[in-house]
């Protein structure tokens, strides 16, 4: 705030410093004056000489009067009257007048102004509760108005090469990149951050959030690691409060998720629009650890609320359909056995969009999901226009999938969509499908990777060997993928549906795909310095003879 203050004066400095010079200067008095003085000193020295002449005798006492008298009156037609004088003098008081009012009103009339029009709270520094969201960090994927900041972020990529110690600039790079949807990069650049600072709760915070949405949105693994860390650090920390109960949601220890955002609710404004969204979703967990989400849900739907005017009321976008069990499951399913069916979107997200809880004996299971059977209020299903419905049977009774869970999907669906058919035909730590005499084989792609000689020197038969597809145009994360060692170049190999790392984004889900070969020492997903790779041309599912030459070193 002092900051802007003060460039808000020099500003307003630098404009009086144009005007008032130009105010000040009094050419025409300053003309004036000298004129006047250089007429009286001709006239002087021509009454000196008719003094010289009337000693000299060259003019006569009658003669020397005359002219003198004469140019008396010639130097009072050439000198200003004292109406004239007074004027100039008046002037000069009214020429110093303006610049000394314009002095003042300038800088009065832009503050006012200002305070006036512009947003004096932008001024003040803002909590950390607005610069966040409660559950998944839903940050809007690259897209129209982001090609404006291209420019900006190359610029500040360039400075911060010649100032690597800048941890504002790699602060504000981190968040572009996330804005953009671009997580991986985003990643990368928090990594950074926190390697020169180890202990900053907020650079352990915001790399586990942008490493969540590398994985789809889900917390587990590594940004758990990190939420925890952080915790440790600073217990109070607003972010790392939110998203360690989002972590706690997503393995389905509902009540543990509560303690969390009952911690961040103690510790944010009571009327913000964050503590309204904690509160629901404090509401919505506590009813699903009590075993009752699922029929409170359903009761919500159905029941009418008595405060709106049905005339006026416009029906929410709905999703409904019917669930169904494959033959050769249903002998494992007993009748009390949780039935979650929820939605979660296309690319996003791994949090739930809506959700309702059934049970086994509910089979053939009707169900309808719309706005507001959400765990979180502010994620809307109607926000994301195509999502994939999931349905799961559970002894566990727990939010995420454990071995022996029966489960089935929908293909990609829009909003609106009323006639959903999905068949539980999977049992979770199974590899393959349930055999389905009517099921069509899954669509594939198939190739071979090899790896340029010139490379191959740098190659050990035990290094990694990473074959994995992403969409086109889409999320980052990979849709399938096949981990092989260097030692089995050149490597065969098939991605399908069921090879990625998140169940709901499938392969066939996206026409078109690049393929991604990558030899590492490391052995890590993502690229370091050293590693070997090569990628395809865009190809579509169902190509059955890739070919991939590994021929580039990740500098």
């Amino acid at each position: 705030m002092t900051l802007f203050w003060v460039l808000a004066g020099i500003f307003i400095v630098a404009s009086l410093l144009f005007i008032l010079p130009t105010l000040l200067r009094n050419k025409e008095n300053d003309t004036g004056v000298a004129r006047n003085s250089t007429n009286v000193s001709i006239y002087q020295d021509q009454i000196s000489e008719l003094d010289n002449d009337l000693r000299n005798d060259i003019l006569n006492q009658e003669q020397y009067n005359q002219s003198k008298q004469e140019l008396q009156q010639r130097m009072m037609l050439d000198m200003p009257e004292k109406s004239s004088i007074s004027e100039k003098i008046l002037n000069t008081k009214r020429s110093l007048v303006t610049p000394i009012v314009l002095t003042l009103l300038i800088p009065v009339s832009a503050v006012s102004l200002y305070l006036l029009l512009g947003n004096t709270k932008a001024l003040l520094p803002q909590p950390p509760v607005k610069q966040m969201e409660l559950v998944g960090n839903n940050l809007a994927p690259e897209g129209e108005g982001h090609q404006e900041i291209s420019s900006v972020v190359d610029n500040l990529v360039k400075r911060l090469e010649n100032e690597p110690d800048n941890l504002e600039g790699w602060k504000m790079l981190g968040q572009t990149y996330a804005i953009m949807g671009r997580f991986d990069e985003a990643k990368d650049v928090y990594a950074k951050l926190l390697a020169k600072s180890p202990d900053s709760p907020e650079a352990l915070v915001n790399l586990a959030d942008v490493f969540a949405m590398t994985q789809g949105g889900s917390l587990m693994g590594k940004p758990v690691e990190l939420i925890n860390k952080a915790l440790s650090i600073d217990p109070k920390n607003l972010k790392a409060l939110a998203l360690a109960g989002t972590a706690e949601f997503e393995k389905g220890e509902f009540m543990q998720a509560t303690v969390y955002w009952d911690e961040l609710l103690a510790n944010i404004p009571a009327e913000s629009k964050l503590a309204k969204s904690v509160s629901g979703s404090i509401k919505q967990a506590r009813l699903l650890a009590s075993g009752n989400g699922g029929d409170v849900l359903i009761a919500k739907e159905q029941s009418p609320k008595s405060d709106e005017d049905p005339s006026n009321k416009v029906s929410s976008p709905t999703i409904s359909g019917v669930v169904n069990i494959s033959p050769a499951l249903l002998a494992k399913v007993s009748p009390e056995d949780k039935l979650y069916i929820y939605a979660r979107a296309k690319s996003g997200p791994r949090m739930p969009l809506a959700i309702v809880i059934l049970q086994a004996k509910d089979f053939p299971a009707k169900f309808t999901l719309k706005d507001g059977m959400g765990m979180n209020p502010n994620m809307k299903l109607t926000s994301f226009p195509e999502v994939i419905i999931s349905a799961r049977v559970t002894k566990s009774g727990k939010a995420m999938p454990v071995n022996g869970d029966l489960q089935g999907f929908s293909e990609v669906i829009k909003i609106g969509d009323q006639n959903v058919s999905i068949l539980i035909d999977q049992q979770v730590g199974d590899n393959a499908l349930v055999k389905n005499t009517k099921k069509i084989s899954s669509p594939s792609v198939s190739g071979v990777v090899n790896i340029s000689p010139a490379l191959l020197a740098k190659v050990l038969p035990e290094d990694k060997l990473y074959i994995y597809a992403r969409a086109k145009s889409g999320p980052r994360m990979p849709l399938a993928i096949v981990i092989l060692q260097a030692k089995d170049l050149p490597a065969k190999f098939t991605l399908k549906d069921g090879m990625g790392m998140n169940p709901n984004m499938k392969l066939t889900s996206f026409p078109e795909v690049i393929i991604s070969a990558r030899v590492t020492k490391s052995g890590k997903a993502v690229p370091v310095s050293g590693d070997l790779q090569g990628f395809s041309e865009v190809v579509r599912i169902g190509d059955q003879s890739v070919k991939i030459l590994i021929n580039k070193q990740v500098p």
